[in-house]
């Protein structure tokens, strides 16, 4: 039987559609919320409690790489953020050197794309990716070395595995809201938080539920809902959705009926969202409005289950990191410019 191929790049993947049977069943959600503990970085500050030679800001160039690639690729977000978790689980159990962090975040590419896309990246074109500063030799070694100290469980849970889930959920609510519409801007921030290591120590589903509830936020304040709202997914653009459309205005009161509902069905208490929320916030004005005379940025305490550290949040500032001036116009390009 012949497969029919819709218009377009043939290197975008199709998103699947949303199944009933796995999407609005509460024994897969609770599935999820019951492992994702066990992909959270061991150590909380890696950076200061395993690591000798790593900071913050490597981190940081790497992860723009690392984006850069997914870009070139047109790879799915989710393809990145899996990455990241990778990463950061790597280095908060295994030391290493400054020089060895582009080959850990090209071997965990490698691996991430194994995982989660239908096709492989090979090694060989990250060698080329790296103008050459890597070889193969060393991917192929690092690839067993990543493995060995993650044991083998490559089947994370990410922020993204929750979207659909949560969306499927408060669409119950009847309040016209556009899933498209909340997907898209959802896996954009998601994908900015993915590059911040503000929110490695974060469960997923706590970073899955602010960015949705953000996105659905900016429907009632609105400060930068329109350059949220013109920043589609590559994902999204392969299957045909539209993204483009005028999102529903909302009021306050149905705004807390769905941090409600969040509550009710991921088990996270209001309280725990609305921080982590509000440290989204900044980094999305961070990206869309990089102003260094905009509001000072507040103290914001984690989540009960975050596992940040008091030196971790002095450590972030993404106000004074941002360096884009322009409105990114994919997510990738988003996460690489906060």
């Amino acid at each position: 039987m012949a497969v029919i191929v819709p218009n377009g790049s043939p290197n975008l993947g199709l998103r699947a559609y949303s199944d009933p049977v796995i999407f609005r069943d509460d024994r897969v959600l609770k599935t999820l919320l019951k492992k994702e503990i066990r992909y959270i970085p061991q150590s909380v500050n890696y950076f200061q409690l395993v690591q000798t030679e790593i900071k913050v800001h490597m981190r940081k160039e790497v992860a723009d790489w690392m984006v850069e690639v997914c870009e070139d690729q047109q790879a799915p977000a989710e393809i990145f953020c899996l990455a990241m978790n990778y990463f950061d689980r790597f280095l908060s159990v295994c030391v290493i050197g400054s020089s060895q962090l582009q080959l850990l975040g090209a071997v965990c590419l490698l691996v991430a794309w194994k995982v989660r896309e239908h096709a492989p990246l090979s090694a060989s074109r990250l060698v080329d990716y790296s103008d050459n500063n890597l070889t193969l030799l060393d991917i192929m070694e690092w690839e067993v070395l990543l493995l060995s100290k993650l044991e083998w469980d490559m089947s994370s849970v990410i922020a993204l595995d929750f979207v659909e889930h949560i969306i499927q959920r408060i669409q119950r609510l009847n309040l016209g809201l556009n899933g498209d519409l909340i997907r898209a801007n959802a896996e954009t921030v998601i994908t900015m938080c993915a590059s911040h290591h503000m929110f490695s120590p974060l469960a997923p589903s706590h970073v899955a539920a602010a960015c949705v509830l953000t996105t659905l936020r900016q429907m009632v304040e609105g400060p930068i809902s329109n350059l949220i709202r013109d920043t589609p997914s590559p994902s999204s653009c392969s299957s045909g959705a539209s993204t483009t459309s005028s999102p529903s205005k909302l009021r306050p009161l149905d705004l807390e009926h769905v941090l409600d509902e969040v509550e009710r069905i991921t088990q996270i208490e209001k309280v725990h969202i609305r921080e982590v929320m509000d440290q989204v916030e900044l980094l999305t004005r961070a990206a869309f409005q990089p102003s260094p005379m905009s509001s000072p940025l507040p103290k914001r305490v984690p989540p009960k289950q975050s596992k940040a550290t008091d030196e971790e949040r002095k450590d972030w500032d993404p106000i004074s990191n941002s360096t884009s001036h322009a409105t990114p116009t994919k997510v990738l390009d988003v996460a690489r410019n906060y």
